[in-house]
């Protein structure tokens, strides 16, 4: 039996919609999915007179590499799902978090099937498996819902070295989800992470820059590292760049750069929050007239 699709996204402030607070699944719960995602910069105040050269019309979404667009370095085509299930029953790691990826776009996945292999794997220690068993957990897709194994599942795969195990453990220590709050802890982890180039990190620790959580609050910060993910291909990361050209955050404002922007998300990972800020800045750009030439 096909259980429920897993949706965008996993262990973080989660995407469904919202721009204040954590967003959620209508159920209230994180829905667990491939990639870190945090949906919205606060409120922050426009962009100055004269931006830093840096950071003025330095991006174009069409520059992202389409090369692992999900940030977990696996994913399954939809030609690819019962090749996927094959190998992941025959115990191949890579393939079951393909199809934790291919879950989280929508695709149909045996997430029963995949939660008993994933804890299997994962028991036998291996670390790309204990992270995306961790994401089962979170969001209660193919395991029972349950904060405190999904964080077990986290350090166990952040024990083995796996990036993205840390980068979900580092949302759950910062949230005390399933673990005491441990913020410097946390913020550690994204910091070596987001160091050695893992975009899934460098988004995250955005969101600490943009919120002042645990640092001082910088907007400037904050989006270069979220255009240092997008770049790398992180395409959430590249939703928080398209609202800070959306909404002029340290840069000059740029309506069609964040329209691709939003665009890329929207595609990939038919994320309706990323959807409705496309089609919302295409309807301002049919009232506007053409951007002036730089």
């Amino acid at each position: 039996m096909i259980a429920r699709s897993l949706r965008v996204l996993v262990v973080s402030t989660i995407a469904t919609a919202c721009h204040a607070g954590t967003p959620r699944h209508a159920s209230g719960r994180a829905v667990a999915g491939s990639n870190v995602h945090e949906v919205s910069i606060p409120t922050a105040p426009q962009a100055r007179e004269s931006p830093p050269a840096r950071l003025s019309g330095v991006l174009e979404c069409t520059d992202v590499p389409e090369t692992d667009p999900s940030g977990s370095g696996h994913d399954c085509a939809a030609s690819d799902i019962v090749i996927c299930h094959e190998r992941c029953v025959d115990g191949d790691a890579e393939a079951c978090a393909g199809l934790v990826t291919a879950g989280a776009r929508g695709l149909p996945v045996e997430l029963d099937l995949l939660g008993e292999r994933l804890q299997s794997l994962c028991d036998a220690r291996t670390p790309l498996a204990c992270r995306s068993l961790g994401q089962l957990y979170a969001g209660g897709a193919g395991r029972p819902q349950d904060d405190a194994l999904a964080a077990r599942a986290f350090e166990s795969a952040c024990f083995g070295s796996d990036a993205l195990g840390c980068v979900f453990l580092a949302y759950v220590l910062r949230e005390g989800q399933g673990v005491p709050q441990d913020l410097p802890r946390a913020f550690a982890l994204l910091t070596r992470w987001c160091q050695q180039g893992v975009p899934a990190a460098c988004n995250s620790l955005g969101y600490w820059y943009a919120r002042g959580t645990f640092v001082e609050q910088d907007y400037e910060r904050a989006f270069e590292l979220f255009l240092s993910a997008c770049r790398k291909g992180d395409l959430h990361a590249c939703d928080s760049v398209g609202e800070a050209y959306e909404k002029g955050w340290h840069v000059r404002q740029d309506l069609h750069r964040a329209e691709v922007c939003y665009t890329l998300n929207c595609n990939y990972w038919n994320s309706g929050t990323s959807c409705e800020s496309a089609a919302r800045v295409r309807a301002l750009l049919g009232e506007s007239s053409p951007p002036a030439e730089d």
